[in-house]
């Protein structure tokens, strides 16, 4: 467990300015600002970090609360005394994460990754960025987290749906070129925002986002292909109507064609029987007239 001195990063002997210093710089790293549009698991952890850098300040900076806590130490003891010399190294050298540096936990190798996330709403979207120096974990664990969240949240808008995939397929690339990083090593002297690299968690395919939007997928085809086929019903329905017309109905044919056009008797038998359409009583009209009605009669209009 971590004194409130290692949580500030100084030495157990560290003067009122050094600890302010090292309050001051810490905090700046632990602000929300920094983390905007970071995965949750990000931002949870910079709230907790920041609590208990709180909490540490606000004892140590006073004097009698200061000595109390040292009294509680056991002194010399054996854990201050194991963290004393890396700490002293730190004692005037506190500083953010600077450039090479991981933006997160302040280690090095670092690659300089665009990460985005977004939140459809129907017409209008939310955007999250990082832009930032990242360590290979800190990177691989901040683009899954990102990227499963659009997986889940990036379709739900016109125009969210659309560049979701673009959003996907830019991450995908981001953390392939992080993972190509060599594992991180901490920075002597530096003060990031977590005291280590950033646990990576279960690969994308792993997670829940992408099966999530295969399903969705695989449901937006099917619905469009009966739709399509549904559409291409009706052209051939109506070859069909003349072997379902009433045949008393179409026995009169021939004889009613005599006397008024296909249009004419058709719309008349819709006015008697409107379990058709016009159109279709025309079709089988036609279809009748064409086998078994003289050819004058054929194709009176």
């Amino acid at each position: 467990m971590q004194t409130l001195y290692e949580v500030l990063g100084v030495s157990s002997g560290a003067t009122d300015e050094e600890i302010h210093h090292a309050y001051k710089v810490k905090a700046q790293l632990l602000h929300p600002d920094h983390h905007s549009g970071a995965p949750d698991e990000v931002v949870k952890l910079a709230q907790e970090e920041m609590t208990a850098l709180n909490q540490a300040y606000q004892t140590l900076r006073d004097p009698h609360e200061r000595r109390q806590y040292d009294a509680s130490l056991q002194t010399p003891s054996a854990q201050d005394s194991a963290h004393h010399s890396r700490a002293t190294t730190r004692r005037h050298t506190v500083r953010q994460p600077g450039v090479g540096e991981c933006r997160f936990c302040g280690s090095t190798p670092v690659a300089d990754v665009v990460l985005k996330a977004q939140t459809g709403k129907v017409i209008f979207r939310s955007l999250y960025t990082v832009h930032a120096p990242l360590c290979r974990d800190c990177a691989l664990a901040t683009g899954r987290s990102m990227t499963n969240r659009t997986l889940w949240l990036g379709w739900w808008g016109a125009i969210s749906a659309l560049t979701t995939p673009f959003y996907v397929g830019k991450n995908l690339i981001e953390m392939h070129k992080a993972k190509r990083l060599e594992a991180p090593s901490p920075t002597p002297g530096v003060a990031g925002a977590f005291p280590q690299p950033m646990p990576i968690g279960k690969p994308l395919v792993g997670r829940s986002g992408p099966w999530f939007a295969a399903a969705a997928i695989a449901v937006v085809v099917s619905v469009a292909a009966g739709s399509s086929n549904s559409s291409q019903t009706p052209a051939s329905s109506s070859t069909d109507t003349a072997t379902t017309i009433d045949p008393q109905l179409v026995s009169n044919v021939c004889t009613s064609l005599k006397s008024e056009s296909v249009s004419q008797y058709a719309s008349n038998l819709y006015a008697s029987n409107s379990g058709y359409t016009v159109q279709q009583y025309e079709a089988a009209i036609n279809e009748v007239a064409g086998q078994g009605c003289p050819t004058e009669l054929q194709g009176n209009q």
